[in-house]
């Protein structure tokens, strides 16, 4: 063999053996995908994101992140609007709560104004003593004689309207008994003042009180009183009382 050869043979082995070695640290991937590198370990190494993905991401977020605001101040501003047509009309309703609450005083002072009768033009207190017999309802004739002189006094007033009678009697005996006596005695006086000439024409309303309201004169009067003695000390409370009103 020409030594010619012989120093293309050694150069190709040599070239090689030196392929060889630089292979050796690779593994080859079947069907020619990547080659990594023994000496890096057994992780498959990440390949680095690139700034300006980085970016895009990041802008990216904070455009949802606005648009979130965006939505939120917007449900805001919805909300305040509803709210400040709430207070709009509950102030409205508030306003008609007050004017009706005057309205209502108003109506209360009026009816009470109304209510409240006219001073009497004259009153006269006349004991069933001197009217009836006791627990009795006909008039006598010295209640006639009194009834008398009280109707000349009225036909001197002007203007009269109304006359009130009202009958009470004392505390003894049965609440309906002494309703009922106190009406009749009350009718009696009316029956008697209407029939004078100048006083038919006149209204006439008749009260009964019973025993109900005393005389006011009568606190002494205890009920470990001797019988008669009680009936003589509640004679006060036994009376008829007579209101005369003018017009109103």
């Amino acid at each position: 063999m020409k030594a010619t050869t012989k120093n293309s043979l050694l150069t190709l082995a040599i070239a090689l053996m030196l392929m060889g070695c630089s292979n050796a640290n690779k593994l080859i991937v079947p069907n020619g995908l990547r080659r990594v590198p023994i000496n890096q370990g057994q992780g498959v190494v990440k390949a680095p994101v690139k700034q300006a993905d980085t970016h895009l991401v990041t802008e990216s977020a904070a455009i949802r992140e606005a648009e979130s605001l965006k939505e939120k101040v917007a449900q805001l501003q919805q909300d305040e609007q509803a709210a400040s047509t709430r207070i709009a009309s509950l102030e409205i309703e508030l306003e008609s709560y007050k004017q009706q609450l005057l309205q209502a005083k108003s109506n209360v002072v009026a009816a009470k104004i109304e209510a409240t009768p006219s001073p009497a033009l004259k009153e006269a207190n006349l004991l069933t003593s001197a009217l009836f017999n006791f627990n009795q309802s006909v008039l006598l004739k010295a209640g006639k004689t009194e009834l008398n002189e009280l109707a000349k006094s009225i036909q001197l007033l002007d203007e009269v309207q109304t006359i009130e009678v009202i009958g009470h009697t004392d505390r003894l005996g049965e609440s309906k008994q002494n309703e009922a006596l106190a009406s009749k005695r009350a009718k009696v006086v009316r029956d008697y003042l209407q029939s004078q000439t100048k006083l038919h024409h006149l209204h006439f309303e008749i009260q009964s009180r019973g025993g109900l309201i005393p005389s006011g004169k009568t606190e002494h009067c205890i009920d470990t009183l001797v019988h008669q003695a009680l009936i003589e000390c509640l004679s006060p409370d036994r009376r008829v009382e007579i209101m005369v009103y003018g017009q109103s």
